[in-house]
């Protein structure tokens, strides 16, 4: 995977059935490693470990309202926030 600009963690990864997974700290299961879900756990860990964010309000992914905007494009609203600790 690419390097990020975030600091270093201890990664948890784990390859079954050929794939490779990680550990999510906030869901407590390893899910599949994707470009994505790499970007994901590193920025949860910057939030969590060296901001202060508490993990009970980072949610992984929130709720979206579909609507569609005068121009024709379609855009999604969360329904939820990060919550400074």
């Amino acid at each position: 995977m690419i390097q990020l600009n975030l600091p270093q963690y201890k990664i948890n990864i784990q390859e079954t059935d050929g794939k490779k997974r990680i550990f999510d700290i906030l869901r407590r299961r390893f899910v599949v490693l994707t470009p994505e879900e790499w970007v994901r756990q590193h920025f949860i860990h910057f939030l969590v470990e060296h901001k202060g964010y508490p993990s009970t309000y980072s949610p992984t992914k929130l709720p979206c309202k579909w609507e569609t905007r005068r121009s024709g494009q379609t855009a999604c609203f969360t329904t939820g926030n990060f919550i400074p600790g």
